[in-house]
């Protein structure tokens, strides 16, 4: 890849993060949450029950933090009561009911970032994406043992 497409690619990622930041803040400012609020929300309204670790690969966010967020969603009655430690988390009718709302949102937000774009071209983005990001995480995994290879 030169540089010209790295530069790109990292100008077009880094804005793209920008925009799906401020849409969690505003959509979380809607219903008085935080980003990582929302985005537990959005992926067990999409995805359904999850666990503890699900979430957090899901979110891209560390355990602790998606620990706490869902203690501030079982307070607002989002999501069921704790009971067992490894119990799936779910959404209670009145967090399906704000989920859906917010749903309803991003959509809304999503229907018009897709303006112009055919479905097949966005499933060859999306293939695209996944094969970067794989493909990064190869590279920097290797990268990580080849450097502590080197350190002993």
């Amino acid at each position: 890849m030169d540089l010209d497409r790295v530069a790109n690619f990292i100008f077009f990622t880094r804005k793209l993060e920008k925009a799906l930041f401020f849409v969690k803040g505003k959509e979380g400012n809607n219903i008085s949450l935080k980003g990582i609020h929302v985005l537990c929300l959005f992926f067990l309204a999409v995805k359904g029950p999850m666990s503890v670790m699900d979430l957090a690969r899901a979110t891209q966010e560390d355990k602790g933090a998606v620990s706490k967020a869902l203690d501030k969603l079982r307070k607002l009655s989002y999501i069921e009561p704790k009971r067992k430690y490894m119990d799936a988390i779910r959404l209670t009718r009145t967090g399906e009911i704000e989920a859906a709302k917010l749903l309803h949102r991003v959509q809304k937000i999503a229907c018009a970032a897709r303006e112009g774009i055919s479905d097949e071209q966005a499933d060859a983005f999306l293939k695209t994406l996944q094969a970067y990001v794989n493909n990064f995480d190869r590279a920097l995994e290797y990268e990580e043992n080849r450097q502590s290879s080197l350190c002993c």
